[in-house]
């Protein structure tokens, strides 16, 4: 059946004995999935650039010896998720707009969106939580964050937003940013102007610009990937990336560890675009690209084999 994919896949006629037994095999249900991954994999890798060139017939025959190769993997990944669903309940309310609510995503729950009372939006990571201090729009307006969140916010000159973290805090005018504040404090900048301060040391930040608290001090930095906005967007996108950046923001998006046995595959980079795949799916692609293997078990990942 590999043969008769990789005829389809790149266009090549088949005679009716493999024409039926693919339309056998493509109206099964385990068929239909195979052959759609199958192709996803193999047009993505007509539009990659890699740090050298590549014969995709090459690399599907790569692919091909992989999957023969392969043993059963334990997907222990998906059923984590499954049973999350139906242990972790998401804990998301609010009072209608009234000052003193709570709102909070629980773990392994889909990343929630909501509007405040002065119009500004937010959209709260899983782990997270903000409440809104009492006195919002009196004076001020200010908020708690514990976890992830990102701000769209409304402007108002005479109310300075603020929204204080764990051992930081930003405050902004009008303005929109993403703000981790858990064991790692930092903001970065998409738009407008914050403040970021520490309690002891506070920088001004401009669009492209994060800022990062470290024992109290700030480590002010520069991006341009937007990766760490994959948790909202859903999208992961590398350009010639070496392959131990990708690892961690895959670490960071998928919440897995991964142990890369071949350190050599560090330096080597990627061009690829993932939007909205699971994790199965993002290691299939890359497994295409580089040839490893990999195992999947519980919240780690165990990478091996492979070459640039």
């Amino acid at each position: 059946m590999q043969e008769i994919i990789r005829k389809k896949l790149q266009g090549e006629p088949l005679d009716p004995k493999e024409a039926t037994q693919f339309e056998q095999w493509i109206n099964t249900k385990e068929g239909k999935k195979a052959f759609e991954l199958s192709k996803k994999i193999w047009d993505r890798s007509k539009d990659m650039r890699l740090t050298k060139r590549t014969d995709p017939g090459l690399e599907w025959a790569r692919f091909e010896k992989k999957q023969r190769d392969r043993n059963v993997r334990q997907v222990w990944f998906r059923y984590v998720a499954a049973a999350s669903v139906v242990l972790l309940t998401v804990v998301f309310w609010f009072a209608g707009r009234n000052n003193g609510q709570i709102y909070s995503v629980a773990e392994g729950q889909t990343p929630k969106n909501f509007e405040l009372s002065d119009g500004s939006v937010v959209w709260l990571n899983q782990r997270s939580s903000l409440e809104i201090s009492s006195d919002f729009l009196k004076q001020k307006r200010e908020v708690s964050l514990k976890g992830e969140a990102y701000f769209e916010i409304t402007h108002d000159a005479s109310k300075p937003f603020v929204v204080k973290g764990n051992h930081s805090t930003v405050t902004v005018l009008g303005t929109s940013f993403n703000y981790q504040s858990n064991d790692h404090n930092q903001v970065h900048l998409i738009s407008g102007q914050v403040k970021f301060s520490t309690g002891q040391e506070e920088v001004s930040l401009s669009p492209g610009e994060s800022a990062e608290a470290v024992s109290n001090t700030v480590v002010l930095n520069t991006f341009r990937s937007e990766n760490f906005l994959s948790w909202k967007t859903g999208k992961l996108i590398f350009d010639q990336t070496k392959v131990s950046t990708v690892i961690k923001d895959l670490e960071k998006h998928f919440d897995v560890a991964f142990n890369l046995e071949n350190k050599a595959l560090n330096e080597c980079t990627v061009t690829v675009t993932f939007q909205d795949e699971s994790l199965e799916e993002v290691l299939e692609s890359l497994a295409f690209i580089l040839g490893i293997e990999y195992t999947i078990e519980k919240d780690k990942v165990v990478i091996s084999k492979g070459t640039c």
